[in-house]
């Protein structure tokens, strides 16, 4: 009557930063992810993660970003960063709240990241219509960073 079902693991719980770089000209910026890893082989934004239960965790997750920032595309502390909103992505064995980043770059600073094997600059359009193969958890970042240009440019 009763079943004796196993308990699965318990699920990891994950905070961090998707960030979106978004040149002048429009673009975005996206990041191949390591073919041996979780979401192997597919393109997606930049991200910042932490564990949930992290001591000082916010203070801990803005510092990683700008380290990010400033190691891996040499962009300065200045720059500022707006968020677009939360997203809640589950993974069978771990669960993220993401929040999207937008940092708007100038043209310049965007030019000095240059496209490789790791890095591509694309057209939002492209994500979208999945020309480029994206993580899921990366379309539903691009929906929530459009979401939120579509409300704050127009009228």
């Amino acid at each position: 009557m009763f079943s004796n079902k196993k308990k699965g693991a318990k699920v990891r719980e994950e905070d961090g930063n998707v960030l979106i770089l978004f040149s002048e000209n429009g673009k975005i910026l996206l990041e191949k992810r390591d073919e041996n890893g979780l979401l192997g082989g597919l393109w997606d934004f930049p991200i910042v993660i932490v564990p949930s239960d992290t001591e000082n965790k916010f203070e801990v997750l803005e510092d990683e970003t700008k380290l990010t920032l400033k190691k891996t595309f040499s962009i300065p502390n200045s720059i500022t960063s707006q968020v677009t909103g939360t997203v809640l992505h589950v993974f069978s064995h771990i669960k993220q709240s993401l929040q999207v980043l937008k940092i708007v770059l100038s043209n310049d600073l965007s030019s000095s990241i240059l496209k490789s094997d790791k890095y591509q600059w694309c057209d939002p359009k492209q994500v979208q219509d999945r020309i480029i193969p994206v993580s899921t958890r990366a379309q539903k970042c691009l929906s929530c960073f459009l979401l939120f240009n579509q409300k704050n440019t127009n009228p």
